[in-house]
This record gives structure tokens, sequence and C-alpha cells, in this order.
């Protein structure tokens, strides 16, 4: 959505994408060994997924952009900040 609105480029459209399907897959491999019954080969398993897991964490994008709040427009709810403040869901 917001590469089709200008707001990523197409380059870091195709890294986030890239990116949320890598994070897709290595959900899914966690799963699989979760699903595994000796607890022992869970741990081992896990330790190298835990390689796999800090290949995807340095090849992260996020912008700065994305942390920020809307502050105008439209799109900034007043009582949405309220409701995060006060702890209500």
């Amino acid at each position: 959505i917001k590469a089709k609105n200008g707001l990523f480029s197409p380059r870091q459209a195709a890294m986030n994408e890239r990116r949320l399907r890598d994070t897709i897959s290595l959900l899914k491999m966690v799963d699989d060994i979760l699903a595994l019954d000796d607890p022992k080969l869970q741990l081992n398993e896990l330790s190298k997924l835990h390689v796999e897991c800090k290949k995807l964490e340095r090849r992260l994008y996020l912008p700065k952009e994305e942390l920020t709040w809307p502050v105008v427009g439209s799109r900034f709810r007043k009582l949405n900040v309220v409701r995060l403040l006060l702890g209500w869901s």
C-alpha cells in the first residue's frame, strides 16, 4: 500500500516484502521445532535457527518515518492517543 502511494520506493517495498516472507518462514520453522517431542532436539534446532534469525535481523529495514506518529491530518486520532496513555484497549 505504501509503495502504491509513493511512501516507499519500489526497492524498499521489495525489501519489506522479502522480510515479511522470511519472517513468516522462520515462524513456521519455530512451530515445527516446538512440535518435536524431544526437548533436547528442540533446543538444538532452535540454536541452529537462532543464526538465521540474526541474519534476518541484520537485513531489517525500518525507516525512521515508521516510528513517528502522524500528528496532523485525517490519520491522527486524538482518542487513540488518550486510550494508549490510559491503558485502554
